[in-house]
């Protein structure tokens, strides 16, 4: 049975709507929480059957699901470049994943932008748009906090010797010598629900970047309890380059890894309620990328849905069925914007629904995203919605952040 779509609204009203309608009058506080290559079938509400994730499922329920929305690109870093400098791949500056392509002085992000607009800005997790000593650092490009993985390869690993504390190294003793006994995840969490509870008298930009569920698969005993044994297992998994840790039990431990995340997703609106910013407080949830599962030639979680691509995958713009990326937020959404405790953006990713009879064109494609004429190659702008959002919102008529929203380039640029 196709799934309902709903009424029909623009794109700028659906964007500038949470940003205007914060209810107390003070700036709204903005969280965004991004996984790493979680697929689109890994959570219950787009129809996963052993994976839990009852924080995430509720947030779908009181929530706004972005039905349509692609990520910038369909790895790891251009994703995030794209994201935290609103330019699509034609001009946003990380376009390989090596990890070791930096953001430059001249570039400007969206934490800038909120830091000018007098925003507290925190990062938590991974980054891989600059490592130490480049002008890609988050504290250089908006930051004022930053706690997590500055390259991504560092980020691989879940038990690793240190994690970043801005410009300095945060060793983790129990990590020492090969040792697992500080999962980063956690650390991570802690690190921006503190964040949060410090800055709960001022507006916010609180971007937490978790690594769950990118490989490598570990994770603590507590959480993978729930599921050995209850799931049928996948032959161990062993990396024949010996770059990540070998792991018996992948399958479980994915779902452990998956579900884990879920729970920290509800403490921060566990902590949003608690502090009564519910309602002054936007909350996004996405994926940087298609799931990575296929890579292991592992379909059991159906992590891809519909879709036939998967990481690493090019984009087709003409045929909706192409790739396991997310697709760029339509007009048409299901389900309501506001929910009766306070707005939440819920995960984004499109709903199941039969193929097209045919795929639109080009031409079609960009008028339908946009109230003015298309340009003359419609697109990379058709690639860069989701990461533009928060600029669209903000040059909205009438967004509280004032003149200081008009996204300006840095002097020089």
């Amino acid at each position: 049975m196709p799934v309902p779509w709903g009424p029909r609204i623009s794109r700028r009203s659906l964007l500038a709507g949470p940003l205007l309608a914060a209810g107390s009058g003070r700036r709204p506080n903005i969280v965004f929480i991004l996984a790493d290559d979680l697929g689109w079938g890994d959570l219950g509400c787009y129809g996963q059957r052993y994976i839990r994730t009852p924080n995430l499922d509720r947030l779908a329920r009181e929530g706004t699901r972005f039905t349509d929305a692609y990520a910038g690109c369909t790895v790891c870093a251009p994703s995030r470049s794209v994201l935290m400098t609103g330019l699509h791949m034609g001009h946003t500056p990380v376009r390989a994943n090596s990890g070791g392509i930096p953001l430059l002085a001249e570039h400007f992000t969206v934490a800038e932008l909120l830091a000018e607009a007098g925003y507290r800005t925190g990062c938590f997790g991974k980054w891989g748009l600059g490592d130490i000593g480049t002008e890609g650092v988050p504290w250089k490009q908006g930051f004022e906090e930053f706690f997590g993985y500055l390259h991504q390869v560092h980020a691989h690993f879940y038990y690793p010797p240190y994690l970043w504390e801005n410009d300095r190294k945060f060793y983790l003793e129990e990590n020492r010598d090969g040792r697992r006994g500080s999962y980063s995840h956690d650390l991570i969490a802690a690190r921006a629900l503190e964040f949060i509870r410090r800055h709960r008298s001022e507006p916010f930009f609180c971007y937490v970047a978790f690594t769950i569920p990118h490989w490598e698969l570990l994770v603590p005993e507590d959480s993978l309890a729930e599921y050995q044994g209850k799931i049928p297992e996948a032959e161990p998994y062993r990396d024949p380059r010996r770059h990540y840790a070998d792991q018996p039990l992948p399958r479980a431990t994915y779902a452990a890894m998956v579900t884990r995340m879920d729970c920290d997703v509800g403490r921060f609106v566990g902590l949003l309620a608690e502090l009564g910013l519910e309602r002054d407080t936007v909350v996004f949830f996405s994926s940087d990328n298609g799931a990575a599962e296929r890579l292991r030639k592992d379909e059991f979680f159906s992590s891809y849905g519909p879709f036939r691509g998967h990481k690493q995958t090019g984009i087709s713009f003409l045929d909706s069925r192409a790739s396991s990326e997310y697709t760029p937020p339509d007009v048409k959404l299901p389900g309501r914007l506001w929910a009766p405790e306070g707005l939440r953006v819920a995960p984004i990713g499109p709903q199941r629904r039969p193929p097209a009879p045919r795929a639109p064109k080009t031409a079609q494609v960009a008028r339908r995203l946009s109230d003015t004429p298309p340009p003359v190659s419609p697109l990379p702008e058709f690639a860069s919605l989701r990461a533009s959002a928060i600029r669209l919102a903000l040059t909205a008529p009438g967004c509280p952040l004032g003149p200081a929203a008009a996204w300006p380039r840095k002097a020089g640029a």
